[in-house]
Parts: C-alpha cells; structure tokens; sequence
C-alpha cells in the first residue's frame, strides 16, 4: 500500500512497516519478511498471506450478439404459473 510492505498481525496493536517494495521487488522483500517471521516461530505453520495492489485496467466486453435465448419451458411466466398451481 502507496508503496510499503506491511505485516499484519492480529495479535499485534498496529500494522508493522516492512520498508519500501515495488512492483519489481515485491517478492522479494515479502519472501524476506516472510523468512523472518519463520526464523523467529520455526515451529509456527499459520499464517496467510494477501497482497492488495491495482488491477490492471479491465479489458472491454464485446457483445457479439450471440446471447442465449432462453428455452422454452424455462421462463419467469412458467415460475408464476408453477407457483399458482
């Protein structure tokens, strides 16, 4: 987030700054965070990892105009005459 690395610990009062991260480095200075925390609980195995980034821009949608009809049968008026029956 804007550019820094932070841990996240519910057992913590507040985030904990790792340093500065890049797209490009990234996962390396995660892997060095992560590597630390292991160093100082070996035995510990939970533990979940989340990165919030951007999305890159979306892709438009084309509509080709083969949209699926509906089968016959399967309409709303048939679920109104099922539910009246």
């Amino acid at each position: 987030m804007d550019g820094q690395l932070y841990e996240l610990d519910g057992r913590k009062r507040f985030p904990i700054n790792h340093g500065a991260t890049t797209a490009d480095t990234l996962l390396e200075d995660a892997s060095r965070a992560i590597q630390g925390f292991m160093n100082r609980q070996p035995g510990e195995l939970r533990f979940t990892m989340v990165a919030l980034c951007k999305a890159p821009p979306a892709e438009p949608i084309e509509e080709d105009g083969d949209e699926e009809e509906e089968e016959e049968g399967e309409g709303e008026d048939d679920v109104v005459e099922n539910e009246q029956q």
